[in-house]
């Protein structure tokens, strides 16, 4: 555990055509106790947060949710360390089929509401709606590579990194055979050099997000 408190999300980002709501769990590691964190969620593509519920340890609703508007804070205590797990529901707008949406960016901030002095990276939560509607319509090799990208995404969320890497290299396969160019950028980045990116699941798509991405 580094010394350094760390924020890791984990979540499935493919969207079908129609879905509105989505799910990050936020996984903060803290190795000492020290001064009070706020786990600060600022909105981009995301109307609201629709709710925070504590995972670990388990804690229900948070009451303590502090509104903002431009999204919410969670206040952590300054007397733990170890672990923390919250899933983050958030409420979306309308977006673009094919592309990589950033969603909302979260971070862990100290100090007062007015003057927040961030501590450790800023992860943005993404999403992409897939073309993939599951009609009598669509190919069969659409759908063996819808399958193969939501398998590895459900690996991923429960933790089985190698899993969901397998199951995205098939993906990859797939996407090259089917000739469908940006699942398989997508996919060679997420699974460049047998390794996967566990902060954020999707790479930050064309550069003009990048930036997007970086900024606090």
């Amino acid at each position: 555990m580094t010394e350094q408190p760390d924020l890791v999300l984990r979540y499935n980002p493919f969207l079908l055509p129609g879905e509105r709501r989505l799910t990050t769990r936020v996984v903060v590691r803290v190795a000492r106790p020290g001064e009070e964190l706020r786990i600060r969620i600022r909105l981009r593509l995301a109307s609201a947060v629709r709710a925070v519920l504590r995972l670990d340890p388990p804690g229900g609703s948070t009451e303590e949710v502090i509104r903002t508007d431009r999204g919410a804070e969670v206040p952590l205590s300054a007397d733990w360390s170890g672990t923390c797990e919250y899933a983050v529901g958030f409420d979306l707008r309308d977006g673009p089929r094919g592309e990589d949406l950033q969603v909302a960016v979260v971070d862990l901030v100290r100090g007062e509401p007015d003057a927040p002095r961030r501590t450790g990276q800023v992860r943005a939560v993404k999403a992409h709606w897939t073309t993939f509607s599951g009609g009598a319509g669509v190919g069969r090799s659409e759908r063996d590579l819808a399958d193969a990208i939501w398998a590895g995404c459900a690996a991923y969320e429960f933790g089985d990194l190698e899993g969901a890497g397998l199951f995205w290299q098939e993906a990859s396969r797939r996407a090259r055979r089917t000739g469908d160019d940006d699942s398989s950028q997508r996919l060679t980045r997420l699974v460049a050099a047998g390794r996967l990116r566990p902060d954020d699941v999707i790479d930050a798509g064309r550069p003009a997000q990048a930036g997007q991405d970086r900024a606090g």
